[in-house]
C-alpha cells in the first residue's frame, strides 16, 4: 500500500471517530428584551395607553383672603352681639360671608368685602353691601375645609375644593356648587351637584377660598350621555351646569363638573336627559315699588346703624330704590338683602355720601349716571 493511500485511510477513520462523539452543549445567550408573540392590538387600546385619564386637580388656597362661611337660608342675623335689630335672610341660595370673629355661639361676619381676583368661592350669594352683622354658629353650613382628590372603589375619582357645601343624608352625601350670585340678586348658572356614598372629607363651618390660578381649564367640547362612578351613574348634558375637564381620545372615560367639583368615571354617549338639572332659579321676585327715587352710595362710605354704631363700609357701587329717612346729617333706608320676603335691616349713611336721581337716570349699567 502506497503512502498516499495509507494517509487517505487514516483520515477517513479519524472522521468516523469524530462523528461518534457526543455533540457539544449549546451556548447560552445573554437575556434581552422579551419578544411578544401577541397579535397587534387595536388602535383604540394603544390610544388609551398613550392618553391616560389624568383626572386629579391640585388646588391651592389663597392664604391672604381670610376666612369665609355660608349662612343657611332662613337664618336670622342681627346688628350686634347683645341683640338690637335683626332680620331673616331669605335668599335663593346660602349667604356667603367673611368671618371677622368666630365665637363658640356667635360669629361676627361681613356681608361684602373688597374684590379679590386671586380668590375663588365655590358657592353662595353675596349681599352687595359691606354690613357687619352677627349670626349663630348653628346657622353656618358644613363645608369642605381642605381641598382633596379621592379615588373611588371602581377606579373613578372625585376632586373637591374648599368651600363646597356638604349635605349629609342617611346613606349618602351630596356635594354641590350650585349657583354663584352677584350683588344684585341675579343667579349665574355655574353649578354642579353629585350624590355619592360617604367618603372621608375634612369639613367644618369656615374655610379659606382656593386660589383662582389653581382652577382647571375646561375643554371646548359638548356631549351627552351617562357617567358611571362609584357604583352610581349621572346623566350628562354639558353646558353651563357641567363642563368637560379631561377626556382622552378613545379612552371611554372622562372628567366633568365645575371649577370646584369634578367627577371622573366611565362614559357612555347617549341622548340628553329629558330635563336639564335645575340651577335654582334666575333671580328673586322682589316686591314691586311705586317709588321712582334712586339713591347711589359712594364707594368707601361708612355705614352706621340707626343708633349710630358702626355698621360697615360700602365696597362697591350700590343703588337703593325708594325713599330715605332723615336722621340729622345722615340718611337711612331699609335694606333689601335678598328676595325681600322679610323686612331687612335699617342702615344709614352720611348725606354727603349719597346722591339721588330718578328712574329715568338709569344708564346701560343699571346704575345712576354721573357722580
Amino acid at each position: 500500500m502506497s503512502s498516499a493511500v495509507r494517509r487517505a485511510v487514516i483520515e477517513l477513520v479519524a472522521l468516523g471517530v469524530l462523528a461518534c462523539q457526543p455533540a457539544p452543549e449549546p451556548s447560552v445567550a445573554p437575556l434581552g428584551p422579551a419578544v411578544s408573540e401577541e397579535q397587534p392590538r387595536d388602535s383604540a387600546d394603544v390610544a388609551t395607553e398613550r392618553a391616560p385619564l389624568d383626572w386629579r386637580t391640585v388646588y391651592t388656597v389663597d392664604e391672604g383672603a381670610g376666612s369665609f362661611a355660608l349662612v343657611e337660608i332662613g337664618a336670622r342675623l342681627r346688628d350686634n352681639a347683645r341683640g338690637g335689630q335683626s332680620w331673616v335672610y331669605d335668599g335663593l341660595h346660602p349667604l356667603l360671608v367673611q368671618v371677622v370673629n368666630a365665637g363658640p355661639e356667635l360669629v361676627e361676619v361681613r356681608l361684602d368685602w373688597p374684590e379679590r381676583a386671586s380668590a375663588h368661592h365655590c358657592a353662595g350669594a353675596r349681599a352687595g353691601l359691606g354690613l357687619r352683622a352677627f349670626v349663630e354658629t348653628t346657622a353656618l353650613l358644613e363645608v369642605v375645609t381642605r381641598a382633596t382628590s379621592i379615588e373611588l372603589a371602581d377606579g373613578s375619582g372625585l376632586n373637591v375644593a374648599s368651600g363646597v357645601p356638604v349635605v349629609r343624608r342617611a346613606d349618602e352625601i351630596v356635594l354641590s356648587t350650585r349657583a354663584k350670585l352677584n350683588g344684585t340678586g341675579f343667579v349665574m348658572s355655574d353649578g354642579f351637584s353629585i350624590a355619592l356614598d360617604p367618603v372621608a372629607l375634612q369639613t367644618g363651618v369656615s374655610y379659606v377660598p382656593i386660589a383662582s390660578a389653581s382652577i382647571p381649564t375646561p375643554l371646548d367640547r359638548e356631549l351627552t350621555g351617562e357617567l358611571r362612578y362609584g357604583g352610581r351613574s349621572l346623566r350628562v348634558a354639558t353646558g353651563l351646569a357641567q363642563r368637560v375637564y379631561q377626556q382622552p381620545e378613545a379612552s371611554g372615560r372622562l372628567s366633568l363638573g365645575s371649577a370646584c367639583l369634578q367627577l371622573a368615571g366611565a362614559f357612555d354617549p347617549g341622548p340628553a336627559p329629558e330635563a336639564w338639572p335645575s340651577t335654582g332659579g334666575s333671580g328673586c321676585s322682589r316686591p314691586s315699588t311705586t317709588s321712582r327715587e334712586l339713591w347711589a352710595l359712594r364707594v368707601g362710605a361708612a355705614l352706621t346703624w340707626p343708633d349710630g354704631e358702626d355698621a360697615g363700609e360700602v365696597f362697591r357701587r350700590f343703588v337703593h330704590v325708594g325713599k330715605l329717612r332723615r336722621r340729622g346729617d345722615r340718611r337711612c333706608f331699609e335694606l333689601t338683602l335678598a328676595c325681600g320676603e322679610h323686612p331687612g335691616p335699617q342702615v344709614c349713611v352720611s348725606a354727603a355720601d349719597i346722591s339721588g336721581g330718578q328712574l329715568g337716570d338709569l344708564n346701560s349699567t343699571g346704575l345712576l349716571d354721573g357722580s
